[in-house]
């Protein structure tokens, strides 16, 4: 109730008082103009996801792309999913108002089960970091877009790495990354203060507030607030007529309609609150303290499918630290939740942890060594006292171990030589796996780049994959001919992970000044 009063308030701000924001937006009035504008030239933007150090973005050894603040705003889009849009070789579909499928490069992976949980935001090829925090679901794989905390007032900018870099960022990072880099610098000496609205068609309402404060040159605040609200047309594709119906066609129980979707309407009511907190004491030395929660409705039905149960209510908080201290990174994270629909299956909680160390030294000139260890450990418990079918065969918790290091060897001025391995000791099959990487680059001149790659990337150990045992009746009417239906579903501990090992020959080229 609390919350709902501070975003009443920040919207009563929005709409009762003349405030004079700052905004980034570009006004077109015609198409000459739109052709008139000048190129954005990136050769010069930097980079930190394609080897975990900063570098120009022309000299990655990696397929990558940064979009910035500014492109962003200048695009118009409403959320940092839109957003996405602006990157090459990852594709966005809209599944319903404001909730997503996002894929890179085509390769997903779609889980035997998906049609009880989401087939159209479940990818688990591809791993998505908020300040290397990854957010993933270990569950089933992949990731729940409308549970993501941030909104569009919360990025600095967006990084996608296309290919393998699971040596880099652990399982999970095989077809890419998408790696979401907030703002935690305060751009004035004292307060800085941001609100927006939007609205639009189907209701959306879209609120974005964030505040931020230069305590010292140090140390810099920072807190931030979202909110959506988007509807969606009441009406359900059914797969049997090809056509879309209400959902009482679909379901004529009315209890059971009640029960499973009580507002058909609503496509997303989220909302979220960040607090960053950044102390750097030297340039050699820096720490970053982040925190927040989310909070969501989704209604993820998009069509293809009989079963009207994917309105989901999730709730989930974390908490990270990162830290730089000369030669020596750390990133921790912790992150809980609870997430379920409205029908079927029980809800579960969650519990995230996720930590890794590395160190760079130095044994000769123009050669860096990063040896790394990291830990995660995962743990789901479903809440069978609703009453509703229990999913997992038994509460499940899952640890994993790391450990690798990677190189980085400049030749001269013009070659450079990447290389990898990481070795991942799962619960679920109880093995160790190896993701390697090894990459050449070349640099003839400041207009051409050229890179090899060979790597291997895996994902991880799903919980759903190794644990799962259930056997349910969905409630919805049978197909004519048929006097109903039963799905069961049963794990197997030892299943693979996907691997995927790719070659790739790369090249970057400057067509002009104003070209990359």
């Amino acid at each position: 109730m609390m919350l709902k009063k501070v975003f009443c308030f920040f919207g009563f701000l929005l709409y009762a008082l003349p405030l004079q924001a700052q905004t980034d937006s570009i006004y077109l009035s015609s198409v000459n103009e739109i052709l008139g504008l000048p190129l954005r030239n990136k050769a010069g933007v930097d980079i930190v996801s394609a080897s975990k150090k900063s570098e120009r973005l022309f000299e990655a050894p990696l397929a990558a792309s940064v979009i910035t603040r500014e492109e962003i705003v200048a695009s118009g889009a409403t959320s940092v999913i839109e957003a996405l849009r602006l990157v090459p070789g990852v594709m966005v579909r809209e599944t319903n108002n404001g909730n997503y499928s996002v894929h890179i490069r085509g390769l997903d992976y779609v889980p035997a089960y998906a049609a009880l949980i989401d087939a159209n935001v479940t990818q688990t090829t591809s791993l998505v970091m908020i300040d290397y925090r990854p957010v993933y679901n270990h569950l089933n794989g992949g990731i729940f877009w409308d549970l993501l905390p941030i909104d569009i007032q919360d990025l600095e900018r967006i990084e996608v790495v296309r290919g393998p870099a699971s040596t880099l960022y652990g399982a999970n990072a095989v077809s890419g990354v998408i790696h979401f880099i907030t703002r935690k610098k305060s751009s004035y000496k004292d307060l800085d203060v941001n609100l927006s609205s939007q609205t639009g068609t189907m209701n959306t309402l879209l609120l974005n507030t964030i505040i931020g404060y230069r305590l010292s040159p140090k140390l810099n605040f920072q807190l931030s607030s979202n909110y959506q609200n988007r509807e969606r047309e009441n009406l359900y594709f059914d797969d049997l007529t090809n056509d879309y119906v209400p959902l009482d066609s679909l379901l004529p129980d009315a209890q059971l309609r009640e029960t499973t979707s009580p507002n058909p309407g609503i496509s997303l009511q989220k909302y979220g609150l960040n607090a960053y907190l950044n102390y750097q004491p030297s340039s050699k030395i820096s720490f970053d303290l982040s925190a927040g929660l989310a909070n969501n409705v989704a209604h993820r039905v998009s069509g293809g499918g009989r079963i009207p149960m994917e309105y989901n209510q999730s709730r989930n908080a974390y908490v990270t630290l990162n830290s730089t201290v000369h030669r020596l990174k750390t990133y921790a994270s912790y992150w809980w939740g609870r997430d379920g629909t409205f029908s079927l299956l029980a809800p579960y909680n969650y519990r995230v942890l996720d930590a890794t160390t590395e160190y760079d030294f130095q044994p000769i000139k123009n050669l860096t060594l990063t040896p790394s260890a990291a830990v995660r450990f995962v743990d789901y418990k479903e809440d069978l006292s609703t009453g509703k079918d229990q999913l997992l065969e038994d509460n499940a918790t899952s640890f994993t171990y790391a450990g690798g290091v990677k190189l980085d060897y400049k030749l001269a001025k013009k070659w450079r030589i990447i290389g990898g391995i990481r070795a991942e000791k799962f619960k679920f099959p109880n093995q160790i796996y190896l993701n390697y990487q090894a990459i050449l680059a070349y640099k003839p001149t400041e207009k051409h780049f050229f890179r090899l790659l060979y790597g291997r990337a895996n994902t991880g150990s799903f919980l759903y994959n190794n644990k799962v045992n259930i056997s349910v009746t969905p409630p919805i009417a049978a197909p004519p001919g048929f006097d109903g239906f039963k799905v069961t579903n049963q794990g197997v501990p030892d299943v693979e992970p996907i691997t995927q090992d790719m070659i790739e020959l790369g090249y970057r080229g400057k067509l002009n000044n104003r070209v990359l």
